[in-house]
């Protein structure tokens, strides 16, 4: 059994500066941002063992007082510059760096019996300092062709780097530093992309995407000390970890039809020094389960994904998703080949008064991974909005999770054990967010990437 109590608290500001030029649309536009805060973790853990003939074991319950914190700040500059040639042709370039640092304290303290006290453990402790720093440079061109062809074409290059420190039982470092300055390295921080549109008809629109991205390692991964989940399970980083690259393929098939949408995606990615997860025995203790994480070989994942968006009336809006994809993975010396299907649904219904309600479903179907599988997982949210003031707020009623059912559910079956884990983010709760807008908010300053892009549905007032 275990008690948690968490809190957390985050700042921000921001400020963003914009030149204009006679020359239409070309503009240089400047913006930074620094967030900091703090949070605390405090859990006590009850592990009672038995034997086979139901009778306490010695030394049980195992007892555990556990008290975290953590003080982090991050930063974000970035510069962009767009320089019209003509109407249909235009360069981009800008710059963007990142940066943050973090103090984590960690201390896992087991009840001693003998002494009637509890004993900080500094093999199960933590205490570090991680900062972290990435910087990135970028050039496109985009314009128009013949036939009704458009095209974007793009260079990025990147410098990533992480340092921490471990400063309980003897100081240790980890991290890793990216390019690390031979030939082979810098020519693997390019990372260009193409993009190809073409209009078929008034309607329907053709394109073609190559892109190639990086994943870093996060500091958890990179830790080397030991990460306790529970009693059977713990964690243990790998300093030596590498970036993983993307390479990725996408054939999009957009059509409007009426008020109606449909978008059908035929991709391909290929993972390569491929960051996962790795489940082993203890050596010591066969019972405890050790997770670390190691650079596979690659990942190679091909499907299809169609969204599909309707419009039965001004008040009525449905959006449908459905992903079938196909895969094969090697780490260490695992290899697992398997496919999955994905479903979302969203139903938006606006009400007399000014009222709309939503409703949210997805379904994650079961997946293989290298040493078992991930159970598939059904979940559904709700939310209730009301407008006010000619739509200037809103206040707006969410329930997460209806039927507290998601829940996700591991197992690793292999010769030596079989394990079934149970984790969740957090279980269902209610809500109430009231919204007052002061000015304009400028959606540029918050550009997301992802591994792919997501299909554009209706807005989705329920937060995420």
């Amino acid at each position: 059994m275990t008690n948690s109590e968490n809190t957390f608290l985050r700042n921000n500001v921001e400020t963003r500066w914009s030149k204009s030029y006679a020359k239409k649309n070309k503009s240089l536009v400047t913006s930074a941002n620094y967030s900091w805060g703090s949070g605390t973790n405090i859990s006590d853990w009850n592990t009672t063992g038995y034997n086979g003939e139901g009778i306490l074991l010695s030394g049980n319950p195992e007892l555990v007082d556990i008290k975290g914190a953590n003080k982090n700040g991050q930063g974000v500059f970035q510069m962009d510059y767009v320089n019209p040639i003509n109407d249909s042709t235009k360069i981009e370039m800008g710059v963007r760096s990142f940066w943050s640092d973090r103090d984590q304290t960690y201390f896992y303290s087991p009840f001693d019996y003998n002494s009637n006290s509890y004993v900080l453990s500094n093999q199960f402790s933590q205490d570090n300092t991680i900062t972290e720093s990435i910087n990135a440079a970028y050039i496109t061109y985009s314009g128009k062709l013949k036939n009704q062809i458009s095209f974007q074409g793009g260079l990025r290059f990147e410098q990533s780097q992480m340092t921490g420190k471990t400063q309980l039982g003897g100081t240790s470092d980890f991290g890793y530093s990216y390019p690390k300055g031979n030939t082979k390295d810098l020519l693997r921080s390019l990372f260009p992309a193409l993009y190809l549109s073409k209009n078929l008809n008034a309607n329907t629109k053709l394109g073609l995407n190559f892109s190639r991205k990086v994943q870093r390692p996060n500091f958890r991964q990179l830790m080397p000390g030991i990460q306790s989940n529970d009693k059977q399970n713990i964690t243990i980083g790998n300093p030596y970890l590498q970036p993983e690259f993307i390479n990725l393929a996408e054939l999009n098939l957009n059509k409007v039809f009426g008020q109606n949408n449909w978008l059908s995606t035929l991709y391909l990615s290929n993972e390569t020094n491929t960051i996962k997860p790795l489940v082993q025995s203890s050596d010591t203790d066969p019972t405890v389960l050790v997770t670390t994480y190691v650079n596979g070989t690659n990942e190679l994942t091909y499907g299809l994904d169609n969204t599909l968006r309707l419009t039965f009336s001004k008040n009525l809006d449905i959006m449908l998703n459905a992903n079938v994809f196909k895969f094969n993975v090697t780490v260490d010396t695992f290899t697992n080949v398997g496919s999955a299907a994905n479903a979302k649904a969203s139903i938006s219904y606006k009400l007399p008064s000014n009222y709309t309600i939503q409703l949210n479903g997805a379904y994650e179907g079961n997946r293989p991974i290298p040493q078992g599988n991930r159970q598939g997982i059904a979940f559904m949210d709700l939310a209730l909005k009301k407008s006010l003031f000619n739509n200037a707020a809103n206040i707006t009623f969410s329930v997460s999770d209806i039927f507290n059912s998601r829940k996700d559910i591991t197992i690793y079956n292999q010769p030596t054990y079989l394990q079934e884990s149970m984790r969740r983010r957090e279980t269902r709760y209610f809500r109430v967010t009231v919204q007052i807008p002061f000015g304009k908010a400028d959606a540029t300053l918050f550009r997301k990437s992802n591994k792919r892009p997501e299909a554009q549905v209706q807005p989705d007032f329920m937060g995420s």
